[in-house]
């Protein structure tokens, strides 16, 4: 599978194309709108919508899923499903209709234990069995108690596996807050140049922020320890938690 994302605004939509044409046959694509509401006089729930064209029908395979993004004291930031288990502090509900629904109440204890850096994240996704897949809209809402102009955090990512040479390599670098700045992938703590081989997506909007190297074919040249960099409104340069990339050592039969 290939990955296009289109970002406007604190909305993402993902592409996934089916490159190995199981699905040619042509399908009208879907569009959607997305937009946060908060109920008045109920500070602790937040609604998230989607109205999406062709109208959805209740019966056709679409879901959505909704989790927290958190800040933690050692400067990075984690995503919790909000769907995997529940809880007696976060409670969701969703609603099948023409404009689909989450409904998140957010205890007020959980407010207060990530006061200055908490995200709502919510997303619906939507197959097409056509040469796109399926598209995934994203949507992010600030819903910290305390915000702190130009904070951000880099978002815990997951280690690599080891690749053998010819495989391909995607290096995630994504970073959250409020107007995160641009980030730069880097390797043993050098700016990597883009190249055939090489390739950078980048996209920027008021809460987020990412980089995706993609190293088509690994090679002993891209082992090594991978970070991402960015500078905080101070003009200080901050770095994420490295990853290191491996080869699979050579078997050779006799």
């Amino acid at each position: 599978m290939v990955y296009f994302i289109v970002r406007v605004g604190d909305v993402a939509a993902t592409y996934e194309i089916d490159i190995a044409g199981k699905h040619q046959e042509y399908k009208e694509m879907v569009t959607c709108n997305a937009w946060f509401s908060v109920p008045v006089g109920n500070q602790t729930t937040t609604e998230a919508d989607y109205l999406c064209s062709p109208e959805l029908l209740t019966e056709d395979p679409w879901y959505m899923s909704t989790g927290l993004i958190v800040g933690f004291q050692n400067g990075d930031a984690k995503f919790i499903s909000l769907d995997s288990e529940r809880n007696s502090y976060i409670n969701v509900t969703y609603e099948r209709g023409a404009v689909a629904k989450s409904t998140v109440a957010i205890a007020m204890e959980t407010r207060q234990l990530f006061n200055d850096f908490l995200f709502l994240f919510s997303a619906i996704t939507i197959p097409v069995f056509s040469l796109v897949s399926q598209i995934t809209y994203r949507s992010v809402l600030d819903v910290s108690e305390n915000k702190i102009p130009g904070e951000f955090r880099f978002m815990e990512g997951n280690p690599l596996p080891t690749f053998l040479e010819g495989d391909p390599l995607s290096v995630v670098c994504e970073a959250i807050g409020r107007n995160p700045p641009p980030l730069e992938v880097q390797k043993d703590g050098q700016p990597i140049p883009a190249s055939e081989n090489a390739t950078f997506l980048r996209t920027l909007s008021p809460s987020l922020s990412s980089n995706i190297l993609t190293i088509h074919s690994v090679t002993g040249r891209t082992v090594g320890n991978y970070s991402c960099v960015a500078k905080d409104t101070d003009g200080v340069l901050q770095t994420s938690k490295v990853v290191e990339v491996k080869l699979k050592p050579r078997v050779v039969r006799g």
